[in-house]
C-alpha cells in the first residue's frame, strides 16, 4: 500500500472512525490521535471524477457514516493519487414516523481536504440523489448502507459520482 493510501486511510479514520480497517500499522493525526491503518475503509464502491480548485480528482477509496443526530449521512471519499479526500454531508428525506428513509434528492456540503499534512483546502455545495439507503435506529448496531450519487459544480468545482457503502460508522450521541 502507498503512503498516499495509508494516510488517506487514516484521514477517513480519524474522520468517519471507519470500523472495518485492519491492522497495518498507525500514524499520528493532525488531533494527535494515532490511528490504524488499511488500505480499505470499510468496504464499497465509488467512482468520483472532475476537478476541483486545486486539480482533477479520481476517488478510489469510499467512507459512510450514519449521522443518527442530524438523520443525515457523511461520506468520505479519497483519491489516493492526488492525496486529497473529498467529504458529502447531507440529510435523509424519511416518512413522518422517521423511518424508513425515503430515497431522493437532498441539498448536500461538500468539503475538500489535503491527507498529509492534513488541510482544508475548499467547502461547496451541491446534490446528492440517496437511491437506498437502510435507516438505523439509535439503539441499533451498525449495521446497512448507503448508495446514491452527487453532483458538485460550482465554487471551482465540476465532481459528479456515485457512491455505494456500508455505514463504518453511526452517530448517535448527540449534543445540544
Amino acid at each position: 500500500m502507498t503512503e498516499v493510501a495509508r494516510g488517506l486511510c487514516a484521514v477517513l479514520l480519524a474522520t468517519a472512525a471507519a470500523a472495518g480497517c485492519s491492522s497495518g500499522g498507525s500514524k499520528t493525526t493532525h488531533d494527535g490521535s494515532s490511528v490504524t491503518l488499511s488500505p480499505a475503509p470499510c468496504g464499497g464502491t465509488v467512482t468520483a471524477v472532475g476537478t476541483t480548485p486545486v486539480g482533477s480528482f479520481a476517488g478510489t477509496l469510499v467512507s459512510a457514516m450514519y449521522d443518527g443526530c442530524s438523520n443525515g449521512v457523511t461520506v468520505l471519499i479519497g483519491d489516493e493519487s492526488n492525496g486529497l479526500l473529498f467529504t458529502v454531508s447531507a440529510p435523509y428525506q424519511t416518512t413522518d414516523g422517521g423511518a424508513p428513509i425515503v430515497p431522493g434528492d437532498a441539498a448536500a456540503r461538500g468539503e475538500l481536504d489535503r491527507a498529509d499534512p492534513p488541510a482544508v483546502l475548499a467547502r461547496t455545495s451541491g446534490m446528492v440523489a440517496v437511491t437506498a439507503a437502510d435507516f438505523l435506529a439509535a439503539d441499533a448496531t451498525l449495521s446497512g448502507q448507503v448508495s446514491g450519487t452527487f453532483v458538485f459544480s460550482q465554487d471551482g468545482f465540476a465532481l459528479s459520482g456515485t457512491f455505494a457503502s456500508p455505514y463504518c460508522r453511526h452517530m448517535t450521541l448527540c449534543g445540544d
